[in-house]
């Protein structure tokens, strides 16, 4: 778990720096803040990002895990975390700093509770 934790933190530091400098456009399309798809290292398979700044890492090689073995850092706007960032609070002329993250199994294919972090629950 540990290292998928960190594929999402290399992750987490690009994402936050365009929210405070921000794009000429929105983010369109997954991937758009140069990180993620790195190559597959031996617990973690991929690491993806959404045009809102979600940042989703896929394990693999783990049994225990099974075919629910995703984890998810979701951007927020606010501290309260009631705000999730959207793609377009990363435009430079109205960029949102992001002021907190929530770190969370996906509804689908999600990392069942017994195995995530204590930080992720």
């Amino acid at each position: 778990m540990a290292e998928g934790i960190m594929a999402l933190a290399n992750c987490r530091e690009a994402v936050t720096e365009a929210s405070m400098s921000g794009f000429v456009e929105a983010p369109k399309a997954e991937n758009g803040f140069s990180c993620g798809n790195n190559a597959s290292t031996a617990y973690t398979f991929n690491v993806d990002t959404d045009s809102n700044g979600k940042i989703t890492a896929t394990l693999h090689n783990i049994p225990e895990l099974g075919p629910s073995n995703k984890i998810e850092l979701i951007p927020y706007t606010d501290a309260d975390m009631t705000k999730p960032a959207i793609s377009a609070d990363f435009i430079r002329a109205t960029a949102k700093e992001i002021r907190a993250w929530k770190c969370s199994a996906p509804e689908i294919n999600g990392i069942r509770a017994l195995y995530l972090p204590a930080s992720c629950r």
